[in-house]
């Protein structure tokens, strides 16, 4: 495997271990809750979070996956659940990094459907890219929101 796709692969496997651990032990009451008003909960995020990651990989390897991005921000799940989904996410995602020809990272692969059309473009390395960074931006969140949980329920 290209090195590029090899590190993005890595880094996927750690992403997914480091979910794994942030939802670890926590009753449905913490992944559902929302540490403010607009902001989203552990279901959530992993949903997200991972939806998006499978959606940019797959982009990458010239393909689409039908994806209701919107019902990811009302997600409710259990920790069984949610392992499950991060469990066939980062199948699909490897399967995606797979069938990417590295000769074809530099090629368009995606341009966002606004209207009025923006001009903006990814390439198949970008989509990668954002799918990493996206997931980590996420992960970082589901950190924070577990010790929010924990630090209100320790102040009780």
């Amino acid at each position: 495997m290209d090195p590029f796709l090899a590190a993005a692969r890595t880094t996927f496997r750690q992403q997914q271990r480091a979910f794994e651990t942030v939802i670890a032990g926590l009753p449905v009451e913490a992944l559902d809750w929302q540490p403010a008003t607009d902001a989203n909960s552990l279901a959530v995020l992993v949903t997200h979070a991972w939806g998006a990651a499978q959606a940019w990989t797959l982009r990458a390897a010239g393909g689409e996956m039908e994806r209701d991005r919107a019902g990811e921000f009302r997600a409710k799940a259990d920790a069984v659940a949610l392992r499950t989904l991060l469990a066939g996410g980062g199948a699909r995602i490897e399967a995606a990094l797979e069938a990417i020809d590295p000769a074809t990272l530099g090629r368009v692969r995606f341009r966002p459907p606004t209207q009025p059309p923006s001009g903006e473009e990814y390439t198949g390395a970008q989509c990668v890219l954002h799918a990493v960074e996206h997931a980590q931006e996420h992960l970082g969140q589901a950190y924070l929101t577990r010790q929010l949980w924990e630090a209100q329920r320790s102040a009780r």
